[in-house]
Formats: C-alpha cells, structure tokens, sequence
C-alpha cells in the first residue's frame, strides 16, 4: 500500500513583517499617506503587482468596500503596484484606470509607483496573477494577509483579524 502526500503552499503570509510607509496619491487625486496623520485603528491593503491582478483585486475590493469603505477607523486601499512602468506609459495606464472605476472605487484605489521589494517580502509575494490582501495595525505590522481567491470563507477570515484592532 502506498501512501500519497500532498503538499499545499499556505495562501496566508507570515505575520509580523511590516508594511513599508508609504505615500501615494489615490486616482481622485487625493493624498494617501499610510500610516495616515489621522489615527487609525487598522489598515486592509490590497495590492496587485501586474496587470492580470486587477481581476483578483475586484473580487476582494466588491467583498471589502460595502463593510468598510468610509469606515472611519479602518484605511481601505487597493493598491496596484506599478514599480518599474516607464515614465511616458504612467499616465496613459492612470487615465485607464480611472475610466474603469466609479468616482467611489477611484478615492480608494492608490497606485504606487515604487517599494514593490519591500512589499513583496511583506506580503509573502509569489505569483503576480494574485491579489494580496492584507490587515495591518497601525505600526503597519501584518496582523493577517492572504493571496487566496475572494470568497466569503477568507472574507471572514479577514473579519476576524479584524476584531483585536478595533476594540
């Protein structure tokens, strides 16, 4: 008889690593500094780090924003990662973007344009395709992250994590 094992890679990173700071402008134009000058009691970050992931980063943001975007307490970011985009292509891809989302969906999506190292280690990175979501504390230490697919079973994961920060 023979014994078959299978070997899974986690879909949740290590916590504890930390989120660099970091200061962006949403596609509204606005500022997006994290940590904000405002206190805040958590962070959900989700960030994408090639075109393919925009589908993935959807998914979660149609999950995350009807319970907590405009959540004072808690920033609610997706951001694309754009390290690397030649000068000349930047605003052409920002233009895109901003057509394919509502005025609500742009005050909450906030590309970056470099750090992508750093936040790769953060958040465990493997495979551009995925949207890496993330809760961090205000120190912007990783308290819970995952590159699962969306679903209501890691939504309410993500939940969870939540909870410690809030109270």
């Amino acid at each position: 008889m023979s014994t078959l094992l299978i070997v899974v890679a986690p879909l949740f990173a290590a916590v504890n690593d930390v989120i660099p700071a970091l200061e962006t402008t949403a596609l509204d134009n606005q500022k997006v500094a994290i940590p904000a000058p405002a206190p805040r009691k958590a962070y959900i970050l989700i960030f994408g780090f090639q075109r393919d992931s925009d589908k993935p980063m959807a998914a979660w943001d149609h999950l995350i924003a009807p319970a907590y975007a405009g959540n004072p307490q808690i920033g609610y970011y997706a951001i694309p990662v754009l390290e690397g985009v030649p000068g000349l292509i930047k605003p052409v891809i920002l233009r895109g973007m901003r057509r394919s989302l509502s005025p609500e969906q742009q005050s909450r999506y906030a590309p970056i344009f470099e750090g992508a190292a750093a936040i790769k280690k953060a958040v465990d990175f493997g495979d551009a395709h995925f949207a890496y979501v993330t809760v961090i504390s205000p120190e912007r230490r990783v308290v819970w992250s995952t590159h699962a697919a969306a679903s209501e079973q890691a939504f309410v994961q993500l939940r969870k994590a939540l909870e410690p920060l809030l109270k």
